[in-house]
């Protein structure tokens, strides 16, 4: 049995961009999307390297206090806020709630912070 059903195919001459360019099935293939223009990007910074590393390492609002958060006793980091509410308030968007039961938050003075990196950085350099 040989079914013949239209196949949607414009044969060897069809119109297309192949085709001649002049002739009765002259093809012409448009551009996709078109042109448009970028936007410019925005600088990041709008001070100086040499301004920043005057600035760096130094904490230019005081209001914010360093906390120690502990997940599940294992991974801790130092994370700065206002308060441990508004702090507890931004974790709750980052984790899941059944996954915010394991946190921990911890009120740190500046040298405790400092003790945590060192640490840390003792740990790393021991591991290589």
């Amino acid at each position: 049995m040989n079914e013949d059903a239209p196949t949607m195919s414009a044969g060897d001459g069809g119109f297309s961009n192949t085709a001649d360019a002049t002739g009765p099935n002259a093809g012409f293939t448009p551009l996709l999307g078109g042109s448009k223009k970028k936007p410019k990007k925005r600088r990041r910074y709008t001070i100086s390297q040499s301004e920043m590393l005057k600035t760096e390492g130094a904490q230019k609002d005081s209001s914010y206090l360093p906390f120690l958060i502990s997940y599940d006793g294992a991974e801790q980091y130092v994370l700065y806020s206002r308060s441990q509410a508004q702090l507890k308030i931004e974790l709750r968007k980052i984790y899941r709630p059944e996954n915010f039961k394991k946190l921990d938050v911890k009120r740190l003075y500046p040298n405790d912070v400092i003790q945590f990196y060192y640490k840390k950085r003792q740990q790393a350099l021991r591991s290589e």
